[in-house]
């Protein structure tokens, strides 16, 4: 855990980011993914019961092995100083695309929606429905660092707002209107002043409070993993599995899920 802090108003607001633990379970094979060292070298297996990541710049970062990260499908050592953003291995950088985002307590799911803006146009915003893994609607890029933009895979925009009525929407960019980021916190969908969603993917009324609340929890599901800036210029690869291994490909449509577990 780290402790951040941010001035509001005449006031210094503290809080406290709570590292999210996840597991990367194949939706296909049933299983999750297994470091297991061998000669001082980690390989990628898939079992049923997996090893646990941290999330931290884009990266996959082992919980049990902390100087170990996920790049392409091997684990590397890292060289340099794990908070050290400026040396970030962009080789290790990954991103999620076409997911379903489910409150699994709830049994809903982030959506697009349709509304009327002020000015009387018609956009798309979010909002929350129950959970359908075939709805294009509820399909979504995401990210896993501490500012990434929510990306509609039926529209191909990202999320917007609008710097006067705070209304969040579709909408392309302008003077008025600017992208919107978010982060992950305590297994929870927040903005970047720590605003989370509730059960119905709704924005808690209030300031901000980054601390655990189960009934918030959301899990990306049904993800495409995707490495990000790969250095050589080569196309982005995805995830894939080849009889039980864990191998890298230009092709593919294999699908990956958060899993969570107390650590």
């Amino acid at each position: 855990k780290q402790w951040y802090q941010r001035r509001v108003r005449d006031n210094i607001k503290f809080f406290r980011k709570t590292q999210m633990v996840v597991y990367l379970y194949s939706e296909e094979n049933q299983k999750q993914i297994k470091l297991k060292m061998k000669k001082g070298a980690l390989r990628l297996i898939l079992k049923k019961k997996g090893s646990p990541f941290f999330t931290s710049y884009d990266r996959f970062i082992s919980y049990d092995y902390p100087n170990f990260e996920f790049v392409g499908n091997s684990m590397v050592k890292r060289e340099y100083d794990i908070k050290d953003s400026q040396k970030v291995n962009p080789e290790a950088q990954w991103a999620l695309e076409d997911c379903n985002i489910r409150n699994k307590k709830s049994g809903m799911s982030l959506e697009i929606k349709e509304f009327v803006t002020e000015d009387g146009d018609q956009e798309y915003t979010i909002g929350g429905s129950l959970t359908d893994l075939r709805a294009n609607s509820q399909r979504f890029n995401v990210g896993i660092n501490g500012g990434w933009t929510l990306f509609s895979s039926e529209l191909g925009r990202p999320l917007m707002k609008n710097k006067k009525t705070r209304e969040l929407s579709f909408a392309k960019e302008s003077r008025k209107i600017k992208q919107i980021n978010f982060r992950w916190n305590a297994r929870q969908m927040v903005d970047k002043v720590g605003k989370p969603f509730d059960e119905n993917f709704e924005q808690v009324a209030g300031y901000f409070e980054f601390s655990s609340n189960p009934a918030n929890e959301v899990t990306p599901s049904h993800c495409r993993m995707v490495q990000r800036n790969i250095a050589n210029g080569r196309h982005q690869k995805l995830v894939v599995v080849k009889r039980k291994h864990i191998r890298m490909a230009s092709k593919g449509d294999e699908r990956w899920s958060f899993q969570y577990e107390d650590m």
